[in-house]
């Protein structure tokens, strides 16, 4: 590729000003400048300099931010800085066949949200390639009703209060449920949280998951003391107490035995359409109720 197109794909300008920038020496490789725009490099491993800042060359751009309070995620802030502006400047320019050039945010977070954020600059017929790609990486791409849902505290694998390993049990209910083939229609928020202090607010779940030790025999194995019906902003409310000590390994099925109760007794409109959420389903059964339905053969309500 010509170094000229190489600087443009990467965002340092327009092809007339990264031809000038060529022909001014300002571009090196392995030290050595380059002054012929229409000079032949190879992108494999490519590095190079641009007025003295070190690049090397990507295809594709995949970053992760981990975006500071204060800061907005938008091109055209109204408050606060845009999260933007903490990236280099051929990263905001790199050429896009969208109205908007540069990497873009993949979701967005309140303007006062700390978290890690996505950026790419993979344009809408590039995707099944990525796709592809992850795949071959043994990585997945699409998220579920239940992976989009799952929140989870640090666990026991970093934090000496959690009595669990959230990250891991989340990860596992996961893959429980998809192998059980579990579909649910609509997100379900399912947070575990390692102990009391509640990093990762189970009361206000869905469904919430309380780190806890079980006895088993003569062992204590981890488990989970089980919530449901916990909400924030226009559904607030506090989960109520399901179940105590579930073992970690036991939650997933207990779960997807949940999720098919909500299914089969859920409400639905005139026309067949999901008509009642599964917060709304927890909340319109009491405690006993959501208990009885949970064993076999429970009689429909």
């Amino acid at each position: 590729m010509h170094i000229e197109e190489i600087l443009y794909t990467q965002g340092f300008g327009t092809r007339r000003v990264c031809a000038g920038l060529v022909q001014q020496g300002f571009v090196t490789i392995d030290g050595a400048p380059v002054t012929d725009p229409g000079a032949d490099v190879a992108t494999d491993g490519l590095r190079f300099t641009v007025q003295g800042t070190a690049w090397a060359y990507h295809e594709k751009a995949y970053l992760m931010l981990h975006k500071p309070a204060g800061t907005e995620c938008s091109q055209k802030p109204s408050t606060y800085p845009s999260i933007y502006t903490l990236l280099p400047s051929p990263l905001r320019l790199r050429p896009s066949k969208g109205a908007v050039q540069g990497v873009q945010a993949i979701g967005r977070l309140d303007q006062d949200t700390t978290g890690l954020l996505l950026l790419t600059d993979v344009p809408d017929e590039q995707i099944d390639s990525v796709k592809r790609e992850l795949e071959a990486l043994g990585l997945g791409w699409s998220a579920t009703a239940v992976r989009a849902g799952l929140v989870a505290c640090t666990g026991n694998a970093g934090c000496k209060f959690s009595s669990t390993d959230t990250k891991r049990h989340a990860a596992d209910i996961a893959a429980y449920l998809d192998a059980a083939g579990v579909r649910l229609d609509t997100p379900v928020n399912i947070h575990l949280t390692g102990c009391p202090h509640s990093c990762a607010q189970h009361y206000i779940g869905d469904i919430g998951l309380l780190g806890t030790k079980v006895a088993v025999g003569e062992e204590m194995v981890e488990g989970y003391h089980v919530y449901v019906g916990g909400g924030c902003g226009p559904e607030q409310g506090i989960g109520r107490e399901l179940l105590r000590d579930v073992v970690a390994s036991d939650v997933g099925p207990l779960l997807g035995r949940l999720f098919r109760v909500y299914q089969d007794h859920r409400r639905n409109d005139r026309n067949g359409a999901t008509a009642e959420s599964f917060l709304e389903f927890t909340r319109r059964h009491s405690v006993e109720e959501l208990r009885h339905l949970l064993q076999p053969e429970a009689a429909v309500a």
